[in-house]
């Protein structure tokens, strides 16, 4: 098989394909957590084989560690952080961003 046949092979797989075939629950809910369901594996491949030869990197500590940090600067600004809200339309005025328009329909504004 050419190498360009193996890429169309893993290009035609998603995540949510590939994760039923693995029997460990928290690897597939992992997996899932981590790449969308309709996700191609090569792009998942790929990312491994960055990571791998050190052509890539991931902030120590993991994501969690990135959500604590971003969560004690904007706590010094008295930035409030929403988790699991979906930001429907970017609210603009003149040429600046003043806030947000959530899929609920309520609105949060910039401060300042």
């Amino acid at each position: 098989m050419t190498k360009g046949k193996q890429f169309q092979k893993w290009m035609k797989i998603t995540t949510e394909e590939f994760v039923q075939r693995i029997k460990d629950p928290d690897l597939r809910h992992a997996l899932i957590d981590v790449w969308l369901p309709d996700f191609s594996l090569f792009f998942i491949l790929a990312t491994f084989a960055y990571l791998h030869n050190k052509n890539a990197g991931y902030p120590i500590g993991g994501r969690c560690l990135c959500r604590w940090r971003w969560q004690s600067v904007t706590l010094r600004w008295a930035v409030e952080i929403y988790y699991g809200r979906r930001v429907e339309k970017i609210l603009v005025e003149g040429d600046r961003a003043v806030g947000v328009r959530l899929a609920d329909g309520t609105q949060q504004r910039a401060a300042g």
